[in-house]
């Protein structure tokens, strides 16, 4: 299973008129790469991420589509959670769409099968998995689900742990993955 990141993609602006103007910006960048769908009608994970200090992206909020990143943002708009985003002395809003992609290369849109609620679970386990490492990086991340156990979760070496405390199998655990 393969996935392709685009973006961060501005957005300014959180109306029906705004989300038209964000997907003509991002169909731009999918003509550009010859995707015959465009990224609004693909499905995958998406990461919203206010710019802070220095321009560092700070990320907010991390979602999934099994019916298209373009219907998804507008039942999005239906709530109150990503209005507050756009308010005069909001930072930049940024987003990262990470897009399923075929065996064949191209963005995977919507099938009957995940309309009829099967959905997938290569999206639900990248979803996780990113909202995990988001956690990392901003623990006020806004996702609710998953939020407490990614938090309750400690792993000397790997995840939620102290390396002043790690005794010498968590430091070798630590070293062998990279983790901080």
């Amino acid at each position: 299973m393969n996935f392709s990141t685009f973006g961060p993609f501005l957005m300014s602006e959180w109306s029906q008129e705004g989300l038209k103007r964000f997907w003509d910006k991002t169909d731009t960048v999918q003509k550009r790469l010859d995707y015959p769908t465009g990224l609004n009608k693909a499905i995958g994970v998406y990461i919203v991420a206010l710019e802070g200090v220095g321009g560092a992206l700070v990320p907010w909020y991390v979602g999934k589509t099994d019916n298209g990143f373009g219907i998804r943002f507008t039942q999005h708009l239906r709530g109150a959670r990503f209005a507050t985003l756009f308010s005069k002395n909001s930072p930049a809003v940024k987003v990262f769409l990470i897009a399923r992609i075929t065996s064949s290369g191209k963005l995977k849109k919507v099938t009957r099968k995940m309309r009829e609620g099967k959905g997938m679970k290569s999206i639900d386990r990248l979803e996780f998995a990113l909202i995990g490492s988001c956690l990392a990086r901003n623990p006020d991340l806004v996702n609710k689900r998953e939020k407490k156990f990614h938090g309750g979760l400690h792993v000397p070496g790997y995840w939620n742990s102290d390396p002043k405390n790690y005794d010498s199998a968590a430091r070798k655990l630590a070293k062998m993955i990279k983790a901080q």
